[in-house]
């Protein structure tokens, strides 16, 4: 009676999406200049879901920006008003570019109309990653 062979750890599961698979996984090209930024913020906790519901229903204009891989938000599991953006580039300069752009100017100046001004006033605290490591 032959065992079920177990998959090593970086063996792929071909049942999941590409878009799933974890970074190690992924082809050599994408994760060879990863460029990762996270711009957290605090909000009032009982303003929280009303921040996901907006970033759930966002324009996605980043996502057809060149170099652009992925978007998350990200929710602090113990302060649930501290939330995180976090972007992943392809490189550095496909992110300046973007944060270069008109479109980029566009919708952070629509955030600045948002009719809740405790929100609107937010800042963030940004940082930004080279993944150096896989």
């Amino acid at each position: 009676m032959q065992r079920p062979q177990k998959r090593g750890m970086n063996e792929k599961d071909s049942s999941l999406p590409t878009n799933m698979l974890r970074l190690k996984d992924q082809p050599t090209e994408r994760k060879k200049h990863m460029y990762i930024v996270h711009s957290t913020f605090k909000v009032p906790e009982e303003k929280a879901a009303e921040v996901i519901e907006i970033y759930k229903n966002r324009s996605r204009r980043v996502d057809k920006a060149e170099g652009f891989i992925d978007f998350r938000l990200l929710q602090n599991a113990k302060r649930k008003g501290e939330l995180t953006v976090q972007l992943e580039w392809h490189s550095k300069e496909h992110y300046l570019t973007w944060v270069r752009s008109q479109e980029f100017k566009e919708i952070h100046e629509l955030e600045k109309k948002y009719p809740d001004q405790e929100l609107a006033s937010v800042i963030p605290e940004v940082h930004q990653y080279e993944v150096v490591a896989t």
